[in-house]
């Protein structure tokens, strides 16, 4: 519905000329019966009109709706429960299983809802909604984004689930014909193939098209755990090994796999945590439950400036432009631990090498775009094109260089 209201609004679709039938498939029930979900967050919506009588307009009841304070400052939060599921209190979601968006707040505000109601995280089932066209979808909405040299309607096919692995499974058997594009990232194209024993597709099934954009990650603590600077933690640390503890999305995630490469280059020894998510840990982060975390920008940087968390160190061999104040490990001392979380283009292997070229130079023309790459950044992201050389160089060092720390690590997914 965001999207939607967003091109309704921007006047694109009037220049077009075009009837366009919304099936809202990433909203409303179409979601709830997509994810075979009893509920579904919503977010704070109750103050945007046209996406509260979106779901009001629907058989989504929604429940919870209340004033709560939450990193992103939103004034609401709402759950919406599907038609016929027995659900009258929050207390009444025990057992059932919820959609949420993992790495947004609404994540985090559906683990206050169910504490306040005396659930914990494993009294329901959590089933993740990924998000990864909703910066592109607004910058398309304000006509930022040139889609017309393809001459194709771009449809986004979000299959999340077990590492990426169903939706990069799926993309991996699709026809070699250019009508699918994947968007791969560190897990779907060097982890999980050291990760898991076995894995129902190979990084090699797929030709790269280009690099796309990386999110930096960071050394963040919660303000009241004691660490003032990324030397004086390194210190500490050392000192007490394994006293304490620190938080990531999950096995194998980038964020746990950078702390784990942290710990090998400073002999340190630091207790993991392993999430459900992005939501989750950054949720006891701030909350102090856990003390520390390696973040991504896009997830870590609403609450550095709400003053929730302190960054004291980019994984990077230089500081950053969205947070020019934190320094690199580089200037600390510590090298050779920079580290991202990245996104690249892909196709199947054996797409003809004419549209592989086509598909890398449209996408470098989008991403050359000023204002989206403005926008992207904003989000947390560097932009970073790259062609298809390039791609396969650096997947090729970085699976080197995983696969030996993960081994020597003895790291498993399973």
């Amino acid at each position: 519905p965001a999207t939607q209201v967003a091109l309704e609004t921007s006047g694109l679709i009037d220049d077009l000329d075009v009837d366009i039938e919304w099936a809202n498939v990433t909203g409303g029930p179409k979601t709830l019966e997509a994810f075979r979900a009893d509920a579904i967050d919503i977010g704070s919506v109750a103050d945007i009109p046209p996406l509260f009588a979106h779901w009001t307009g629907t058989d989504v009841r929604i429940v919870a709706a209340r004033e709560t304070v939450d990193p992103m400052e939103h004034p609401t939060y709402e759950l919406g429960v599907a038609p016929g599921v027995d659900v009258k209190s929050i207390e009444d979601l025990k057992g059932k299983k919820i959609a949420y968006s993992p790495g947004q707040a609404q994540g985090a505000l559906v683990l206050n809802v169910l504490r306040e109601a005396g659930l914990t995280q494993d009294d329901v089932e959590f089933v993740e909604m990924q998000s990864v066209d909703d910066a592109f979808s607004v910058a398309l909405a304000s006509k930022q984004v040139d889609v017309a040299p393809l001459g194709q309607t771009l449809v986004i096919d979000n299959k999340p689930g077990a590492a990426g692995i169903i939706g990069t499974d799926n993309a991996a058997k699709s026809p070699p014909d250019g009508y699918t594009i994947l968007t791969g990232d560190n897990g779907a194209m060097v982890f999980n193939s050291a990760l898991y024993k076995k894995l129902p597709y190979a990084p090699s099934d797929f030709a790269p098209v280009g690099f796309m954009a990386r999110f930096p990650l960071l050394l963040v603590v919660n303000p009241g755990a004691g660490f003032t600077s990324a030397k004086q933690w390194l210190e500490t640390i050392k000192a007490k090994p394994g006293k304490y503890s620190y938080a990531s999305p999950g096995v194998g995630s980038p964020h746990h796999l950078a702390m784990e490469l942290l710990k090998d280059r400073t002999n340190s020894y630091i207790v993991h945590v392993p999430y459900r998510g992005t939501a989750f840990s950054t949720q006891d982060l701030i909350a102090g439950v856990v003390p520390m975390g390696i973040l991504d920008t896009a997830a870590a940087l609403p609450h550095l400036r709400a003053g929730k968390l302190k960054a004291l160190a980019v994984l990077a061999p230089r500081r950053i432009a969205a947070l020019p104040d934190v320094p690199s490990f580089d200037e600390t001392g510590i090298s050779g631990v920079e580290v991202s979380a990245w996104q690249g283009l892909f196709v199947p292997k054996g797409t003809p090498e004419a549209i592989v070229s086509r598909l890398g130079a449209e996408l470098a023309k989008a991403l050359a775009q000023p204002d989206l790459k403005a926008r992207l950044e904003d989000f947390g992201l560097e932009v970073a094109p790259g062609d298809a050389a390039s791609l396969a160089r650096f997947i090729q060092a970085e699976t080197q260089k995983w696969h030996a720390l993960i081994r020597s690590r003895g790291i498993s997914a399973e």
